[in-house]
């Protein structure tokens, strides 16, 4: 493929390359309303979607209703050109078929205990699996003189009994009250294939492999490994994965006995803090997790023409690995597409994608998924959907699956993870800009082969073979050996990319099975690499070990950083001295040093890239791939998004001359010159390319394309000029796009319940809603809703029709200051299920014909919108009645009154005022405007003087800025912006005319009262569905409990984000 014939396919990429969001059926799902969600998501940019059931799911999982909805679904995408992708569980982890499969005991996740308990307090009991004794040190995980304890034996005075038992996983309303699925047995995991995926096959016939293209399979995992995350059990320090087999399979893997050699997977025997029986059990529960969970399904999804994508639990560090899984890298030799999940906004655990992207390319699996977005909040705009993109991107990842977009916003299921990416969210018009860029940028950076010649061995081995309780907390490293490893993997990591050395990471297991020395070649399948950087493992595996000798032997380059391994499959050993290594390096200059020095001896030019003079510890990571022609794609990141780098130039090195370098931009998909020239290397002579770049922004990105032949003649890159600026100050005529709002979120109560005896309660001070149902369900021995709650397909299923408990009224009030023109609207939840009025006037549940609506929709189709009358409202306090019968399937939820209104906040106290007249520069929540969400357009008069317009305004065009900007993202005159800097050139008016899309105001002829420009701010919706009393605000993540906080993390006040032009425009 040419230059120009890959442009041509960076300019309009296909479905494939677009993302794919989860798509949470959270609802009673009406086919009619997905097929017009299918449209929405056609209309947004992205590519396809993965039909997932969620938390909230009604219609019942796996059944009739469900198939119609998933075949439906899948032709209507069919017909447009996108992909429908397969979901395997109700909610997640995957594998217990939302508790239908872990309805059989024997399918039920397992754990082993070590209890530790006196001489004097102890006895043989008839769960004990073994017990010994010993001497216990004064840490509490050191021991001494250990013998096995026999039922009815003595144990010596003074001494400790360490008991092991097994136990079940505690049950979950989340497993909709069973468990999650014994993962190590081929037995349950086949039951999970029958109760799921063989359903698929009934109900879904040919459809597989066509217009269902693929499964994805969530967050299995092994079980939890002495720490606290995910398995619901008491002391969870003190127990490890098991399953019934498991000595069985000890005694077929390593030869003996299992039980003797308990005490030793928890604790340190004779001192030893590292030790093989810790690396062994978690070698054999990984083992066992893949032959019996990982393996059957991507066996099944092959046999039926599926592509398995998913990820595993959990990849953030080491930690996270080893606790859940033992190893991810093994796991994706087992999936198709691979993926990982990195949620929130702010993780930079780049590691993630170089462990997915490493296999990706050593097992030739072009396609690399990644789950992201979730739980970063409603107030994420669109620039930080860029900045979380793009480093994984940039790291391979070309399957976008968005976290999440809701199939409707009804009662819990308006808080799993918010923001939704779908038409709930105001700038849903704007995304398409969004994918478009994603999709050229993950086109682009599949093409061609990876300019990668540095394995790096992983240490995630090391962590195994040091388990204590107590090494960790939740996810993360607790004791100081473990922090020491997680440091130092960062470390590297950090050291060579920001030395623009890209490198894979090995890990033992697959070079194990997958790595042979090939000359002078460390070969793992696909990938040949020369140089072998090991730096973080106190232990590394003889069957590493062998293959390094051999490939040093043969001239290969090794590199120690820091202290090598004092431990060799986790036994004290001490290596022996290879031909060519470089020991004990320190820092990145000296790695540096050594891979030159390396090159300079095997007689090559090193291939790569510089950014400027001082390249060492830069935030622009890069990354470089060469084409069959000869071509070389660099694409360089600014990973630092708070400051500019100012880097001169960027250097490519080892290709050969070149014959032009272009910048494509994967935004605006313009190709434009670049200055650059070609030098020969100061080492070798042979040709370098120097890219002269002055700076890259905050989060930025570049992309270079180098050709050893001439390429159409790309546009020029416009000369820069110093220009005057004109600030325009406001005020300015504005209009909404959708009415204001008025949030009811607190509210008196009364509760009175059915039965005599239950005394009646009542709320006469306001209180927030959702802390009103949480009050209501204690009161009557409910759970409280939440993420975690049994599905309600499930308990419609299972637990039959609810009794009515008692009846609740709820009294929201606020004042009016002046009474609102135009037509109002209550927007609320299932109204039919509630008596309500506005004062004195009662609403009717349903709309009446020939009403006056204020819209006939608002965000999400679960608000109905009930006209309130003329005349409802009143000057002072006004009231609204909520009167239903509660009943555990009732959902309290926050009303909205919506209209032509403003809003004025004190504390608490929420106010009806007349909306502004105009807007000034600044936050419109303190202008009328707290709780709204929508788009503000701005329509920016001409300035009062300016060089390139000023009789006629803005006439004669110019550049426009919008310097600080609270929002999702801007338009102007209809085009969307989505991300800063927020600048853009307007035409002269004849040629802006001529370009604008249907539908945008503007100007036809010179004039005062024409000549403007219209800006839109796309806000988010944070500032209406919260979490709205939320001590900070700003959180690194969001779920459920954020909006239920209390003490220190709540305020009764109104906790909102800037919103709006919150700096002046400026014109040049």
């Amino acid at each position: 493929m040419t230059t120009d014939e890959l442009f041509a396919q960076f300019q309009n990429p296909g479905a494939a390359w677009r993302g794919k969001p989860f798509w949470a059926w959270n609802g009673r799902l009406d086919k009619a309303e997905l097929i017009r969600q299918v449209h929405v998501m056609k209309e947004m940019g992205l590519g396809g979607f993965f039909m997932h059931s969620r938390v909230g799911l009604a219609t019942e999982y796996l059944g009739d209703d469900w198939f119609e909805c998933i075949n439906a679904c899948a032709d209507e995408a069919e017909k447009l050109g996108m992909e429908a992708w397969l979901y395997d569980e109700d909610r997640w982890p995957s594998g217990s078929a939302g508790g239908l499969v872990t309805q059989n005991p024997e399918f039920r996740m397992r754990f082993l205990r070590c209890t530790v308990v006196p001489e004097s307090e102890w006895a043989w009991h008839e769960g004990i699996l073994a017990a010994f004794a010993c001497e216990l040190a004064a840490d509490g995980l050191s021991y001494h003189s250990l013998r096995r304890v026999a039922p009815g034996s003595a144990v010596p005075p003074g001494f400790s009994v360490l008991e092991f038992t097994v136990e079940e996983m505690a049950s979950s309303n989340f497993y909709n009250g069973y468990t999650y699925l014994d993962t190590m047995n081929r037995a349950a995991t086949e039951a999970f294939l029958q109760s799921t995926h063989e359903k698929y096959v009934e109900r879904c016939g040919d459809r597989l492999g066509k217009s269902i293209k693929g499964i994805f399979t969530d967050e299995p995992h092994r079980g939890s490994l002495m720490t606290s995350f995910g398995q619901g059990l008491g002391s969870s320090e003190w127990i490890v994965p098991w399953t019934p087999k498991m000595p069985e399979h000890w005694e077929a893997t390593y030869g003996d006995d299992l039980l003797a050699h308990l005490p030793e997977i928890f604790l340190f025997p004779d001192g030893q803090t590292v030790h093989p029986t810790k690396w062994c059990y978690v070698e054999l529960c990984l083992s066992l997790f893949i032959e019996n969970f990982c393996k059957p399904l991507d066996a099944w999804c092959r046999a039926h023409n599926l592509i398995l994508t998913g990820h595993f639990l959990h990849e953030d560090n080491l930690t996270a690995q080893v606790a859940m899984n033992g190893s991810m890298m093994r796991c994706y030799e087992h999936m198709e597409y691979p993926g990982m999940d990195l949620l929130t906004e702010g993780n930079k655990a780049f590691w993630v994608a170089k462990q997915l992207q490493s296999v990706g390319r050593q097992l030739g699996k072009p396609w690399l998924m990644s789950e992201l977005y979730g739980c970063t909040g409603w107030q994420m705009g669109l620039e930080g959907h860029k900045n979380v993109g793009d480093w994984q991107a940039l790291f391979g990842v070309n399957l976008r699956c968005h976290h999440l977009s809701w199939y409707t916003m009804e009662g819990e299921a308006k808080r799993d993870y918010p923001a939704s990416i779908l038409h709930q969210s105001a700038w849903w018009k704007d995304y398409s800009a969004v994918e478009t860029y994603f999709a050229r940028l993950g086109q682009l950076l599949s093409q061609g082969e990876p300019v990668c010649d540095v394995l790096v061995i992983h240490p995630v081995e090391s962590v195994w073979a040091q388990l204590h309780p107590g090494w960790c907390n939740g996810l993360g490293p607790k004791a100081e050996s473990i922090k020491k490893l997680e440091t130092q993997f960062a470390e590297l990591f950090h050291w060579l990319q920001g030395a623009q050395i890209d490198f894979d990471y090995g890990d033992e297991g697959i070079l194990a099975e997958h790595a042979r020395v090939d000359g002078n070649a460390f070969v793992v399948d696909q990938m040949r690499y020369k140089t072998i950087v090991i730096g973080g493992c106190t232990t590394i595996r003889s069957s590493t070990l062998r293959l390094l000798e051999a490939f040093t032997e043969a001239g290969g380059t090794l590199l120690w950083v820091g202290d090598k391994p004092q431990f060799v499959d986790a036994l004290p050993a001490s290596l022996p001295e290879m031909p060519g290594e470089s020991q004990c390096l320190a820092g990145v200059e000296a790695i540096i040093e050594a891979l030159s020095a390396a090159a300079y001896d095997r007689r090559e030019t090193s291939r790569g890239c510089g950014v400027g003079p001082d390249f060492i510890d830069n935030p622009v990571y890069c990354q470089l791939r060469k084409l069959s022609d000869g071509s070389v794609i660099l694409v360089g990141l600014n990973t630092d998004r708070d400051l500019p780098r100012d880097i001169g130039y960027i250097a490519v090195d080892g290709f050969g001359e070149m014959a032009s370098v272009e910048q494509w931009d994967s935004l605006t998909a313009v190709r434009s010159a670049v200055e650059w020239e070609q030098v020969p290397d100061a080492q070798t002579n042979e040709p370098c390319q120097v890219i002269y770049v002055k700076t890259v922004p905050p989060g930025g990105q570049v992309v270079f394309v180098l050709s050893p032949s001439q390429t159409a003649r790309p546009d020029s890159l416009p000369a820069e000029a110093i220009e005057t600026s004109t600030e325009l100050p406001g005020p300015f005529a504005y209009s909404l796009d959708e009415p204001n709002a008025l949030v009811l979120d607190t509210a008196t109560w009364e509760l009175t319940p059915v039965d005599p005896l239950t005394p009646v309660r009542r709320g006469d001070n306001a209180e927030e809603i959702l802390k009103i149902d949480q009050a209501v369900r204690r009161h009557f021995g409910l759970e409280v809703r939440g993420g975690e709650m049994v599905q309600p397909w499930y308990a419609e299923k299972f637990h039959g029709e609810p009794p009515v408990l008692g009846n609740l009224t709820l009294r929201f009030t606020f004042e009016v200051e002046a009474l609102p023109e135009g037509p109002l609207a209550l927007a609320i939840e299932r109204p039919e299920c509630a008596v309500i009025t506005v004062n004195d006037t009662n609403i009717p549940s349903q709309v009446p014909e020939g009403a006056s609506l204020v819209t006939d929709f608002w965000v999400d189709a679960c608000f109905k919108l009930l006209p309130v009358p003329e005349g409802a409202l009143k000057v002072g306090e006004n009231v609204v009645t909520l009167t239903t019968s509660f009943r555990r399937d009732s959902d309290l939820e926050a009303c909205f009154l919506l209209g032509a209104f403003g809003v004025r906040l004190d504390g608490p106290k929420r106010t009806i005022i007349p909306l502004p007249e105009t807007l000034s520069v600044g936050d419109v929540c303190e202008q009328g405007l707290p709780f709204y969400t929508g788009g503000v357009t701005y329509k920016l008069p001409p300035p009062a003087s300016h060089d390139s317009a000023t009789s006629s305004g803005f006439a004669k065009g110019g550049v426009l800025e919008l310097p600080e900007v609270g929002g999702a993202c801007v338009r102007v005159n209809g085009q969307t912006i989505p991300w800063p800097p927020y600048t853009t050139t307007l035409p002269p008016f004849a040629a802006r005319n001529e370009r604008e899309p249907e539908g945008v105001a503007s100007p036809s002829e010179p004039g005062e009262a024409n000549n403007m420009v219209a800006v839109t701010v796309v806000l988010t919706r944070r500032n209406v569905f919260g979490p709205l009393h939320l001590v900070p605000k700003q959180q690194t993540a969001y779920g459920p409990g954020h909006w239920v906080t209390g003490g220190d993390h709540w305020s009764d006040h109104y906790q909102l984000y800037p919103s709006g032009l919150l700096a002046p425009p400026r014109l040049r």
